[in-house]
């Protein structure tokens, strides 16, 4: 399973409805969840069969003149904790 996390400026459930619709035109498969109480309006898209194309997700939203950036996993396994 690949999970992606994106930071985005979506404000309302309006704007997710929209977003969802367009990305699962064209990522069909994939679970799309937003937290729009997070201070970065997160955006999570995860995908059964393996890896998605993260730029057409970008590229989805500018069509509708929406931010949205990948955010970089910082995990390590020598993080301390």
């Amino acid at each position: 399973m690949t999970i992606e996390v994106f930071k985005t400026n979506i404000q309302t459930p309006t704007e997710v409805t929209e977003m969802t619709i367009r990305i699962l035109e064209h990522l069909s498969g994939c679970r799309i969840t937003f937290d729009l109480e997070d201070c970065d309006k997160v955006m999570r898209i995860s995908a059964e069969n393996g890896a998605f194309d993260v730029n057409a997700v970008v590229q989805i939203a500018n069509q509708l003149a929406k931010d949205v950036q990948l955010l970089e996993d910082d995990a390590s396994p020598y993080r301390l904790l």
